[in-house]
């Protein structure tokens, strides 16, 4: 009986996830392109930014990692450039 019970909670959660999306799909599609744009735009600024957290809390994992220095460093000069677009 427990075993019926996991297996239909995980069909449940696969379901509801992918039905949400599916739901945020659709509104996306027919919204209009400014309002689009404008989304996109935010959520790769959002991306960006939770990456560069990731990449620092990697930096003081691993100090001295060129790779992660590296990609640290494009992530924040993506940030600082788009803070100073929006400053002007």
């Amino acid at each position: 009986m427990k075993a019926i019970g996991h297996n239909l909670y995980e069909l449940y959660v696969i379901y509801s996830k992918y039905d949400h999306f599916g739901f945020l799909y659709f509104e996306v599609m027919n919204a209009e392109k400014e309002l689009k744009n404008d989304r996109i735009a935010a959520a790769i600024n959002l991306f960006v930014n939770h990456f560069a957290n990731l990449c620092d809390l990697l930096q003081r994992v691993t100090p001295g990692n060129e790779t992660v220095d590296r990609i640290y460093l494009l992530s924040r000069d993506y940030l600082d450039a788009k803070q100073k677009e929006k400053n002007h």
